[in-house]
């Protein structure tokens, strides 16, 4: 949720410890920022968020437009983070976001496992599934081409 001053994000699929994999990594930013990190504590400190994020983050995007303080914890933020969170809650409700569960129960980590469980066998399943997929493709190509 972004508002013209803060923004908040929640990553269910994120306990600090699963890594995410992104396009960004393969980009010559994020190739360059891998370099000055091995001499620079901050920049790998911000490496280590972009590889591995927290359940939520909340950034007063006016006083830090690059979102490098995570205010989350901030107790003078406390009313705008809850503000926030509701109004992202009322969208999900809105558009019937199958995260809604997580989402009200973030507090509770064997809930959030589960459904990083859950996300990580659909993965793995849809890889599977894509695999078959395109040895079934070349195996039909490669029958058509004998004819």
């Amino acid at each position: 949720v972004e508002t013209p001053r803060f923004l908040y994000i929640f990553n269910p699929w994120s306990n600090g410890r699963r890594e995410l994999h992104s396009a960004t990594k393969s980009t010559k930013t994020h190739k360059r920022m891998e370099e000055l990190a091995k001499d620079n504590p901050k920049i790998t400190q911000r490496l280590t968020l972009l590889k591995h994020r927290v359940l939520e983050e909340f950034y007063d995007i006016q006083k830090d437009p690059d979102s490098l303080v995570n205010l989350i914890d901030d107790p003078a933020y406390k009313k705008d983070i809850n503000r926030l969170r509701a109004m992202l809650e009322e969208w999900m409700q809105q558009t019937h976001d199958p995260v809604l569960p997580v989402f009200q129960g973030k507090e509770d980590k064997k809930m959030l496992a589960t459904f990083m469980e859950e996300q990580d066998l659909r993965l793995k399943t849809r890889k599977i599934w894509i695999q078959a997929v395109r040895k079934r493709m070349k195996k039909t190509a490669a029958s058509k081409a004998e004819k």
